[in-house]
């Protein structure tokens, strides 16, 4: 089970979910998912080898994204 706040609201996903994730370019991946409910896509950029983008559309409606910064410690 898991647990997600969303506009101020809990939504509790059961059931099977999955997703995948099919890398086109080496910094370029395209993502899609199933979390028991709805269908999710997506697209993830690696941007200097660090930086990462992704924007996705849940429920193939509904924009998303976010942006992090990974390196080694």
């Amino acid at each position: 089970m898991v647990q997600i706040l969303c506009q101020q609201q809990i939504i509790i996903l059961s059931g099977v979910f999955s997703g995948i994730s099919l890398r086109i370019f080496e910094y370029f991946d395209l993502i899609l998912e199933y979390d028991s409910k709805r269908v999710n896509g997506g697209v993830k950029a690696k941007l200097f080898n660090h930086l990462n983008i992704l924007v996705g559309a849940l429920d193939l409606k509904d924009i998303s994204g976010g942006i992090s910064y990974s390196f080694q410690l």
